[in-house]
């Protein structure tokens, strides 16, 4: 989009629901904090989304909704595009396993497999499953489009 990116924010910078409700763009660079209550003894925190990937990984955005929402806002000749089906089902159990145990403990030997693994099913996906699965079955969707002149 002539080197502008363009990211749907909802209330209080939760991405979640803003293609349904008809949100407006913003610049993507416009990061939001979302507050974090404490725990008893424990203070509150404000994280930036990245640190809440660990904590909630919602997925709300179907590929149409992203087309939608690029083609209201103005984007021209949209797209969408997916990636990792059965990629993300092997990694979703390696994430939570290297989470459970301390880095020193896996070694090489598990990156490799973990990284090895992840490849092989990446280019399953590619090149078998997403001439058969629908685009919502994915786990990454990117949507692309031309910013008019």
């Amino acid at each position: 989009m002539n080197g502008e990116q363009l990211a749907a924010r909802g209330p209080g910078g939760d991405p979640g629901g803003a293609a349904d409700q008809g949100l407006p763009l913003r610049p993507a660079g416009e990061r939001d904090h979302h507050p974090l209550p404490g725990l008893p003894g424990i203070p509150d925190m404000v994280l930036p989304p990245v640190a809440l990937e660990a904590l909630v990984d919602l997925h709300t955005f179907t590929p149409e909704a992203l087309e939608r929402l690029a083609t209201n806002a103005g984007a021209m000749q949209v797209e969408t595009a997916t990636e990792e089906f059965t990629a993300a089902m092997l990694g979703w159990p390696l994430r939570t396993f290297e989470c459970a145990v301390p880095p020193e403990r896996l070694g090489w030997g598990w990156a490799k497999f973990a990284f090895t693994s992840w490849k092989a099913l990446s280019w399953v996906d590619a090149n078998v499953w997403r001439h058969v699965a629908p685009k919502g079955w994915f786990y990454n969707v990117m949507v692309t489009g031309v910013k008019p002149s």
